[in-house]
């Protein structure tokens, strides 16, 4: 099936909502799409499926393969706050959606789990697709890509427009979920993305937490090969992070041949990302470079900022590692669950200046040579031609 106009996007938004998931079927995305003739201020974007428990009827799901061929859908126009799962995909399951572009005219003021591609999304891959549109939530799960992800991966994206949630706010995912049944060890990858927009906490409550790449990082989930250049705006909350708000480690007791999963076999991980975008908040539980609170278990391992970076609370800024108590502030980490290096380690920092010596490039200083994993090669998905802000090779 091929889509070349608004009014066909519509159509095909129209028949999810109606019941149809296409499963086993894709959907080819043949031009760039300005929305205004089907979407406006009066007439705002229905997204395509959704999931809202408080409604029966708005349980509709996409289940196929939608490519985008890195067209841009621009004037994407979402104005509401009553159905939650808000986004151009409103719910995904067992999708896959790659090469889909958000353009910068675009504005999506919802209330909860809210993303710029899929609002939630479960056992889905997202792959090589941008947001350049703002994205605000009332409540929490608010992310440039996904709001709330439930087993699945996102790789190849990025992120450029003005993120602001309630809590668990991300460039790329608010929320990391995982399952773990009988017949199923889900996880959550996200792999080779990066954020470039401002990411902002509105407000705090209990578990606010807000991060460049993911805000809150369950168990079985990874962040890897990935940076933020965006600033860092927690305000009041409570966990705040260059790249990860809060990293968790969860345990589960229905697992595959119905063994016991304890959380130190079920932790998150960061590795290889770099961040150099400031960090800013009034906060009190944990404001860090990397990851504001990284919880037992969980790793923190390969990752630098830029030296010199700001990374403060209130007007003080990180002079130490990893934060203390009383003190929650740490160049890498802000608070840890055992305040020890033992799965926090050979983090750094970088100046970000690519050297030229006898026409030879020395990029090992560089936010490229990070997320690279330490190499100067050439990578499958990042480009090498600006190695201190390093773009996906599909975006040139």
């Amino acid at each position: 099936m091929e889509i070349r106009t608004a009014e066909e996007l519509a159509w095909f938004r129209d028949r999810v909502n109606k019941g149809a998931t296409y499963k086993e079927r894709t959907i080819n995305l043949m031009n760039d799409i300005d929305l205004r003739s089907v979407c406006n201020s009066e007439k705002p974007w229905d997204s395509i499926g959704g999931y809202n428990y408080n409604k029966e009827e708005k349980y509709n799901k996409f289940s196929g393969t939608f490519k985008g061929n890195n067209k841009t859908i621009d004037y994407l126009y979402i104005e509401n706050q009553e159905d939650l799962s808000q986004g151009l995909f409103g719910y995904t399951d067992d999708a896959t959606i790659m090469g889909v572009i958000i353009g910068e005219h675009s504005s999506i003021n919802a209330k909860e789990i809210v993303g710029g591609i899929v609002g939630y999304a479960y056992n889905t891959t997202i792959l090589n697709c941008g947001n350049n549109g703002g994205i605000s939530g009332s409540e929490d799960c608010i992310g440039g890509i996904i709001g709330a992800l439930e087993v699945g991966n996102i790789i190849g994206c990025y992120n450029k427009g003005k993120i602001i949630g309630a809590a668990n706010v991300g460039g790329i995912c608010g929320d990391t979920m995982v399952e773990i049944t009988k017949n199923k060890n889900g996880k959550c990858v996200i792999q080779y993305s990066y954020n470039a927009g401002t990411i902002e906490l509105k407000e705090v409550n209990s578990s606010a937490s807000v991060g460049g790449i993911v805000g809150y990082l369950e168990g079985y989930s990874t962040v890897k090969n990935c940076y933020n250049k965006g600033n860092i705006i927690g305000n009041t909350g409570i966990y705040i992070g260059g790249c990860v708000g809060h990293s968790r480690a969860k345990s589960y007791t229905s697992i595959i041949e119905n063994k016991f999963t304890t959380e130190e076999n079920a932790a998150a991980q960061i590795n290889y990302t770099c961040n150099i975008g400031a960090v800013s908040s009034n906060g009190i539980n944990g404001v860090g470079g990397i990851c504001g609170m990284n919880n037992q278990y969980c790793i923190v391992k390969n990752n630098y900022i830029l030296n010199n970076l700001e990374i403060k609370k209130d007007t003080t800024r990180a002079t130490k590692d990893v934060g203390e108590t009383n003190d929650y502030l740490g160049k890498y980490v802000g608070r840890a669950y055992i305040n020890t290096k033992t799965y926090i380690d050979a983090n750094g920092e970088i100046t970000n200046i690519a050297k030229i010596e006898n026409e030879t490039g020395d990029i090992t200083n560089t936010v490229y040579y990070i997320v690279n994993e330490m190499s100067s090669n050439n990578s499958e998905y990042w480009d090498k031609g600006n190695p201190t802000e390093p773009k996906l090779k599909w975006e040139l």
